[in-house]
């Protein structure tokens, strides 16, 4: 699956290091979120506290299981471990990128809060159309705000 260029959320400087990238494939996965959980708990072990361990591990499993319900299913998960941040892409084979949104649940609705669950615990989020279908990207501190 070809992956895009991602944006610049920040120069690199001088010393940095480049990213530590995996790249997980989900497609016809029985189980996506726990493949994906477990590899973002894997990623992440050690090098965080374990409540940002958990908020990163709650923000795949949302983009995932947005993409079960809504999309042919997630093709793959892409974790990008910066030093002070991860990325986690979540790839779909559904081009249509405006369907991603935020919106108003009522407190009696059994869903419709996980992308605004995503924005709480995520420095950003957005979506990006891929050759392939789109990436929901979300960027998660690995310190405490």
């Amino acid at each position: 699956m070809p992956l895009l260029t991602m944006p610049v959320l920040a120069r690199a400087e001088e010393g940095d290091h480049l990213p530590e990238s995996q790249l997980v494939a989900l497609d016809g996965c029985d189980r996506p979120t726990d493949v994906a959980r477990a590899a973002v708990r894997r990623a992440l072990d050690g090098r965080t506290a374990p409540d940002r361990i958990d908020d990163a591990v709650l923000v795949a499993d949302e983009l995932i299981v947005n993409a079960v319900q809504h999309t042919p299913g997630p093709a793959s998960l892409v974790i990008h471990l910066h030093r002070e941040y991860v990325q986690l892409w979540v790839y779909d084979q559904s081009p249509d990128c405006a369907v991603v949104c935020s919106r108003d649940a009522a407190h009696t609705d059994l869903d419709g809060r996980g992308l605004l669950l995503v924005g709480e615990l995520s420095t950003t989020w957005f979506v990006l159309p891929t050759v392939d279908g789109k990436a929901v990207v979300a960027v998660v501190l690995l310190s405490s705000r």
